[in-house]
């Protein structure tokens, strides 16, 4: 709730989609989820510092067509149970510290460390990782 207070006040997680509905037809709309914009930003950044570039490409095609199964309505199909069983797996070391910039509606990962990156040896945690 804080997070969303403090997000929201920056405008951030404003997002203005065109949709296609199921039956093929279009669909403007506007969401608001400032918390959950920064969140999902922070967790996707720690994802690409902690996984390899292969796998990071492959979870990037995987969420897309999670998305469009969650909007179907096909939580109990089988693929979605492979999906989640691969995102539990890919998520296994995701943990560390997001520094995130709020200003005029975005939301920007600045800095982040995680004992699990894969960053370069020549970088060290008082340097950070900018991205």
């Amino acid at each position: 709730m804080k997070l969303n207070t403090i997000a929201g006040r920056h405008g951030a997680g404003v997002v203005h989609v065109v949709e296609d509905r199921l039956v093929g037809v279009k669909n403007g709309g506007v969401y608001e989820q400032p918390a959950a914009h920064v969140i999902i930003e922070a967790h996707k950044a720690l994802e690409r510092f902690v996984n390899t570039r292969m796998l990071n490409e492959l979870k990037e095609s995987l969420d897309n067509k999670w998305g469009y199964l969650c909007y179907g309505a096909m939580w109990f199909d089988p693929t979605m149970a492979a999906l989640n069983a691969f995102n539990d797996q890919v998520n296994e070391k995701v943990s560390g510290e997001v520094t995130i910039q709020l200003y005029k509606g975005s939301a920007t990962v600045v800095a982040l460390d995680s004992p699990y990156g894969l960053e370069s040896a020549s970088f060290n945690k008082a340097q950070g990782i900018c991205i």
